[in-house]
């Protein structure tokens, strides 16, 4: 079964007439000056990457379930979700990237066969719902040498806390090499986050029409070494709010 779920140094002169300032006024300005350079320090110091959030990212231990336990009810989190897909060892001239075991994934015969995992993001609601979270999701695909053409796909998504899709997605698209030695990665990055976001929702697939060799016989595409991860960065606010009020009180303090 197909979804829709697809996207993919010189120096300049001193300037002699420039303004100056004197007494409070002078205070007043080095103290806003001050105070956003606190405040952007401090708020790019706080944004913290998240380590990876899909279980079992190497497919080395963990069973696949069908794709519709993780689409639908009962929205399966931390396990792998699959259409026609095995887990296996070498396959031909193709060996896992890390570890002893891959994703092996076989046409379904429609559109593009398709894995998924459901994650929940509900511990990261304050960062999210900042609006300034951003996801990456990453994996590593590899055909056989006889498949020319291959394309791949790593998509993420995001639900609410009702399974309901939100605005917003993120895709990696890469036409493979015939190369079984090279595992080449396939990202989207930086991706924003939805305000509400309780779920994330990542994939992998390949094009079905694409997986053909020369004989015309469909043939496997390979996944290892999938990732996910969150940045989030939250809001300077209460900086903000003492810098209004820092400079609040200095005006009142300058003289008439």
């Amino acid at each position: 079964m197909s979804f829709t779920f697809l996207s993919f140094s010189s120096r300049s002169p001193k300037n002699h007439n420039a303004t100056r300032f004197n007494g409070p006024a002078n205070l007043l300005v080095g103290l806003s000056v001050g105070v956003a350079a606190i405040a952007f320090t401090t708020s790019t110091s706080r944004a913290a990457v998240s380590g990876n959030l899909l279980t079992d990212p190497g497919f080395e231990i963990n069973p696949l379930t069908s794709y519709v336990n993780v689409l639908a009810s009962p929205y399966l989190t931390n396990v792998w979700g699959d259409e026609v897909s095995t887990i296996s060892g070498p396959v031909g001239a193709v060996s896992p990237s890390g570890g002893v075991k891959m994703l092996s994934m076989t046409t379904d015969n429609l559109v593009a066969t398709q894995t998924f995992q459901l994650v929940d993001v509900s511990a990261f609601s304050g960062a999210i719902n900042t609006g300034t979270a951003t996801a990456d999701m990453s994996a590593l695909f590899n055909v056989d040498k006889n498949v020319a053409g291959a394309k791949a796909e790593a998509v993420v998504q995001f639900w609410d806390s009702s399974h309901n899709p939100l605005v917003g997605s993120g895709t990696g698209l890469l036409t493979l090499d015939s190369n079984p030695a090279t595992w080449e990665p396939i990202s989207a990055t930086s991706v924003s986050v939805p305000v509400n976001t309780n779920y994330v929702l990542a994939q992998v697939l390949y094009i079905n029409s694409t997986m053909n060799d020369s004989a015309g016989v469909n043939q496997p595409g390979f996944v290892d070494d999938a990732k996910l991860t969150l940045t989030t960065s939250p809001e300077p606010a209460s900086l903000g709010i003492f810098a209004i009020a820092a400079l609040g009180m200095l005006r009142r303090r300058r003289p008439s």
